[in-house]
C-alpha cells in the first residue's frame, strides 16, 4: 500500500509560483479590479476595432420584407472548395475568416436560415403529411403477467392478470 502511494506522490508536479511582475506582486491595480481582468493589448485593439453591431444589421420582419421588396440584396457564399483540415496551420485557417465571415456573407446566411425556419413552422403540407403517415397506433392490453423465481430465474409461470 506504502509503494502507490509513493509512485502517486512521485507522479505529481509540484506547484509553481507565479509571481504578477507587471504590478510589483499586488493583487489588486489602482482600480480595485484583480490583475488578470485587465485588458491585453491584443484586447484593447480589438475593442477600438470597428465592428457591425445589431443596431446596424438587425434581425427582424422589417429585414425579411426589405429583401423581398429587393431593397436588400442577399449576397451568396463564395464557392470555393473547402478542405476541412484542423491540423492545417492557423495562418491558412486565419486566411479564410476574410472569405466566409465578413458581415454581408452573415447576415445574408442569417436572413436565408430566418425564411427556411420560418418555412417549416408555416408549412401546413409538410405537417399533415407526417401526421397522414404516423396512423394509429395500436396497442395491446395485457392478458398474462410472467412470474419469475428470485433465486434462479430461469424458472417462471405466466398467470392470467
Amino acid at each position: 500500500m506504502k509503494e502507490e502511494s509513493d509512485k502517486i506522490n512521485s507522479l505529481k508536479k509540484p506547484v509553481s509560483r507565479v509571481i504578477d511582475n507587471d504590478n510589483e506582486g499586488m493583487l489588486f491595480d489602482e482600480d480595485g479590479l484583480p490583475f488578470w481582468s485587465k485588458f491585453s493589448k491584443v484586447q484593447k485593439d480589438s475593442e477600438h476595432s470597428v465592428e457591425v453591431t445589431d443596431d446596424e444589421l438587425p434581425m427582424d420582419s422589417e429585414v425579411l420584407l426589405e429583401v423581398q421588396a429587393g431593397l436588400r440584396k442577399l449576397v451568396k457564399m463564395p464557392k470555393i472548395r473547402i478542405v476541412m483540415d484542423p491540423y492545417a496551420p492557423l495562418d491558412y485557417l486565419k486566411s479564410r475568416d476574410k472569405i466566409f465571415f465578413t458581415a454581408e456573407v452573415i447576415f445574408s446566411n442569417t436572413v436565408r436560415s430566418m425564411v427556411n425556419l420560418n418555412d417549416e413552422i408555416s408549412n401546413e403540407e409538410i405537417i399533415s403529411k407526417r401526421s397522414r403517415e404516423l396512423g394509429q397506433i395500436s396497442i395491446e392490453e395485457p392478458i398474462k403477467i410472467t412470474r419469475y423465481d428470485e433465486n434462479n430465474p430461469l424458472i417462471y409461470e405466466q398467470v392470467p392478470i
